[in-house]
């Protein structure tokens, strides 16, 4: 009798524990799509004059964000899109963002952002927001004793002009969207721009215009009277 009570008891713990499992999965998954709901929600609501974003095929785990180059900086009248990629586990570890317009910055290299809010010094009370604010701060004021090795970190130390010099360049050339420029991606195509980036598409909606660039811009081709003439920064 007792052995037959004892079996039946770790039956119902068994599956008491598979119960409670599945619960907490399903309540693990759940937070990240709750918490990027309402993220988005409150951003697309109540939309800046610095910054917009969307989500990338309806997926509430990858979005795309476009913010401006802060004035009085070699990134003033730039517009940089980015990536963000949510994972399961938001907001308890942080989500991965990367510029997909190509810039010259002593703590950014090939898109990647090196601050500690993203890696060390994470907390799940940021949110997307505050992020994206903080890395347009990052462009206003950088950080200097970044362990970076890079060549923008080394210019940066080195020859401030010259770094500043070339950041200019790279957002004239990479992130301003004007009227009369084209844009030559890795495919060799030619796509006509406009004046606002969004996401990983560029909208011209104010002049009527198709784009269709992959932000994996190779140079920047500005036109003349001759035709077609393709710069990139030195």
């Amino acid at each position: 009798m007792d052995s037959a009570f004892g079996y039946v008891a770790v039956i119902y713990l068994r599956e008491e524990f598979q119960n409670r499992w599945v619960e907490r999965v399903a309540a693990t998954a759940a937070t990240p799509r709750s918490r990027t709901r309402k993220e988005i929600a409150k951003m697309t609501s109540n939309p800046t004059e610095w910054c917009t974003v969307e989500l990338v095929d309806d997926s509430i785990y990858t979005w795309s964000a476009v913010i401006l180059g802060p004035s009085n900086t070699p990134y003033e009248g730039g517009h940089f899109a980015l990536e963000i990629q949510f994972p399961i586990s938001y907001p308890f570890d942080p989500p991965v963002l990367k510029f997909l317009t190509k810039i010259y910055h002593c703590n950014i290299a090939e898109g990647r952002i090196h601050v500690d809010i993203l890696s060390s010094s994470w907390s799940p009370v940021l949110t997307v927001d505050k992020i994206l604010l903080s890395i347009q701060s990052l462009l206003s004021d950088p950080i200097r004793d970044s362990r970076m090795m890079s060549a923008a970190a080394a210019m940066f130390k080195e020859d401030r002009e010259k770094y500043d010099r070339l950041a200019r360049e790279w957002t004239d050339c990479y992130a301003k969207i004007q009227v009369g420029v084209v844009f030559v991606g890795s495919s060799g195509a030619r796509h006509a721009a406009g004046p606002r980036v969004q996401g990983r598409r560029l909208v011209a909606a104010a002049l009527g215009c198709v784009l269709l660039p992959p932000f994996a811009w190779e140079g920047c081709a500005r036109l003349s009277g001759r035709g077609l003439r393709q710069s990139a920064p030195a």
